[in-house]
């Protein structure tokens, strides 16, 4: 991950980022409608590059239409002129930029979440900030104190947004992690602590035939994760434990587990509630039992773009999920598993797309 200096940038450059910045709902949004009106297909899909009559006529929208947004699109590098001076049989096609917004995965899963789940709560930000309640949350609902119980009743596209981000950063892990997690201990039973829709739950049965698994998490998620394991014919495999983990004490929780396992967890709690969960399980393990977390911080990318993806994104548990989680950052997450009287056994960076797994053990 780059480390930045005042001095790194020249004036100039400085200007046009710090215009970019506050200027960047106008860019967004020219981006979004560049994906919502197919200009982007349409500039990928050419070989030759399109003018704004072309596009305006195969997407259906005026002349104005086309040029405004082409327009906007050129002076945040989404596009790029074919040839100079051509006026308006001036030929358009995609920057580097502009192919990544058209056709990556990862792209089109990050400005999905922005634009459906995001943008408009975080225009409440700074209320979040100062009182730490989830000002932003009142986009989808005026009574409830975080988002998990909504997830899923939130409206269409919302919620699919919301899990195509949650289950895109986290789904190819799991392949990686059990394995490491067989190597570590003979493991037989555990415990998906916030199993959410029981993916974890699911890949662990399927990776071992006599492990068995059970999912403690909220009434309305576990309700959730039945259906899919019933769908896969997992129910003799997967056991469900409903419960409010934050008013929850060892007893609430099964007993005999082997691995306690949280998967992208912790980061939808503050720093003390992380603690308070992390003793709670301590207090239901039983001797040789380890814990298995899951997470990713952004100050253990390698990539300056996997690093902005999480910082960045972490604004949302702030203004809109619950107000006081984030993004853990490593060091502050270690001290949390020390305060909770946990050693850390091993830790292993890179895995996925940028996650790290943590197994610890009593201290």
């Amino acid at each position: 991950m780059t480390v930045r200096h005042f001095n790194d940038e020249r004036a100039p450059e400085a200007l046009h980022k710090a215009n970019f910045i506050a200027l960047a709902p106008f860019i967004f949004a020219a981006a979004k409608a560049m994906r919502d009106l197919g200009f982007f297909r349409l500039l990928a899909d050419s070989d030759t590059g399109l003018t704004k009559r072309e596009l305006a006529d195969k997407a259906g929208v005026t002349f104005y239409a086309a040029s405004v947004l082409i327009d906007a699109a050129y002076r945040a590098d989404m596009v790029c002129l074919e040839e100079e001076d051509a006026g308006n049989d001036a030929r358009w096609s995609l920057t580097k930029t502009g192919l990544y917004l058209a056709t990556d995965r990862m792209t089109e899963v990050n400005l999905n979440f922005s634009a459906d789940v995001c943008a408009e709560g975080l225009l409440s930000l700074t209320e979040s900030l100062r009182t730490g309640k989830p000002a932003g949350l009142r986009t989808f609902s005026e009574t409830a104190s975080t988002i998990y119980p909504l997830l899923e009743t939130l409206p269409e596209p919302v919620r699919k947004s919301w899990f195509d981000y949650d289950h895109f950063y986290s789904d190819h892990v799991f392949e990686e992690e059990l394995p490491i997690l067989r190597r570590e201990t003979s493991f037989r039973s555990v415990c998906d602590v916030g199993g959410n829709t029981g993916k974890f739950a699911l890949a662990a049965a399927a990776f071992d035939p006599e492990v068995h698994v059970t999912i403690a998490d909220l009434p309305e998620q576990c309700a959730a994760a039945k259906e899919r394991i019933a769908a896969a014919g997992m129910e003799h495999r997967i056991a469900l434990n409903p419960c409010d983990i934050l008013k929850s004490s060892p007893a609430d929780l099964p007993r005999g587990i082997d691995v306690w396992w949280m998967s992208q967890f912790l980061d939808c709690f503050s720093n003390e509630q992380a603690v308070q969960i992390l003793s709670l399980v301590r207090g239901a393990m039983e001797d040789g039992a380890v814990l298995a977390v899951n997470e990713i911080f952004g100050d253990r990318q390698k990539r300056d773009t996997a690093a902005l993806v999480v910082d960045e994104c972490s604004l949302y548990f702030t203004a809109i999920a619950n107000g006081v989680s984030r993004f853990f950052n490593s060091g502050e997450f270690m001290e949390c598993l020390a305060a909770a009287c946990f050693k850390v056994r091993s830790v292993r960076d890179g895995l996925g797309l940028g996650h790290t797994l943590i197994i610890a053990e009593k201290a």
